[in-house]
């Protein structure tokens, strides 16, 4: 998050030196991909091999984020597909524990929640410094924050 202008929300900028997480989130993966398809691939391998929907594993929560609800609803579609059951995260639905459900969201909706696993897919612009989505980087760090274990930052 360097070089990142912060709104202090009081119509100035903050700084951010002195913020510090209490935790350590894992250092993602990065993969670079085509487009979303294959997108959805590099995810599934993601998954399985944390083990999401195994059977008898350790129970343990994960979320595949996109930047938009269209994308997120693409990407829920192609893991039904495979196999993989799928609940979202909406505006109008809580964030729940289901078991044995790889929770779906947007990255707006995705603040503030917990997942021992994350899927962030996002456009390539995301990771430019003056890309044309607004706040990237910042969107960016909030979806990647919400992993406790394992993290993957697929670029498509």
């Amino acid at each position: 998050m360097e070089d990142v202008e912060i709104d202090d929300l009081d119509g100035g900028h903050d700084e951010n030196r002195r913020y510090r997480s209490l935790s350590h989130e894992p250092a993602p993966e990065i993969h670079r991909v085509d487009d979303l398809e294959a997108a959805h691939e590099v995810v599934r391998r993601f998954l399985a091999q944390w083990g999401a929907g195994q059977q008898g594993a350790e129970p343990m929560s994960f979320c595949v984020v996109a930047q938009t609800e269209k994308a997120r609803d693409a990407l829920a579609q192609q893991l039904q597909a495979t196999g993989t059951r799928t609940t979202a995260i909406t505006a109008h639905s809580a964030h729940t524990s289901t078991a044995q459900a790889v929770h779906v969201a947007t990255m707006h909706r995705a603040k503030g929640l917990e997942f021992d696993c994350v899927a962030v897919v996002a456009p390539k612009g995301f990771l430019d410094s003056a890309g044309t989505f607004g706040n990237e980087r910042q969107l960016l760090y909030v979806a990647m924050t919400r992993a406790k274990r394992g993290a993957v930052l697929v670029l498509y």
